[in-house]
């Protein structure tokens, strides 16, 4: 983390602790923890984990330069999967590679843990995308490979964020609070199962 980076973080989080007036963890109603180093103990026992949803925007603001380069490499790459399909499409007259758009926008979309089909594509994929270099046409190793790493680019960019949140959240209490009550961030307790879900306002 740079200089430039800490001056900005330093910025938003004097911007929110003027905006809310929570921002300790011991102002959080009935949250289990009051200070970070208690949290800090509790996630590295594995008493709690922290979870989150994806959200590109959202790593421009807790994101430093590094970490948002670094996702837009991988979130790139799905695109770049596309274009090249295009552009083999054209260049050997093989029409069958416009097909790599759809197949590489399923895998892109089924890298969201929500989606029913995406661990059917990181598990059948990977068989099918094997076995199209024995039993299959070319043509079919490029869609299928299309769909597969295209998920898991995808799936690398959301794994990037997740762990840019949780290390926000256990570098800074304000950001914690914050990213907590905006329902960017949530802590699960590992015993019972228990979401903390804080109270709005």
């Amino acid at each position: 983390m740079n200089k430039k980076d800490l001056e900005r973080f330093a910025r938003v989080e004097k911007q929110i602790s003027e905006q809310s007036d929570t921002h300790k963890l011991s102002q959080l109603p009935d949250f289990p923890y009051k200070t970070l180093d208690e949290l800090k103990t509790a996630h590295r026992n594995k008493d709690i984990v922290l979870g989150s949803d994806y959200s590109g925007d959202f790593l421009q603001v807790i994101g430093t330069t590094a970490d948002n380069v670094i996702h837009m490499f991988w979130i790139s790459l799905p695109i770049i999967i596309i274009i090249i399909d295009i552009v083999l499409a054209i260049m050997l007259k093989k029409w069958i590679l416009l097909w790599g758009i759809l197949f590489a926008s399923i895998g892109f979309f089924s890298s969201s843990p929500y989606n029913a089909l995406k661990k059917p594509i990181s598990g059948l994929g990977t068989i099918f995308f094997i076995s199209s270099f024995f039993f299959l046409d070319w043509t079919w190793s490029v869609l299928i490979g299309s769909m597969l790493f295209s998920q898991i680019f995808a799936m690398t960019a959301r794994e990037q964020y997740r762990s840019v949140v949780e290390e926000r959240a256990l570098q800074s209490e304000i950001f914690f609070c914050y990213m907590l009550k905006t329902k960017h961030l949530l802590v699960k307790d590992t015993k019972t199962n228990k979401v903390y879900q804080p109270s709005e306002g």
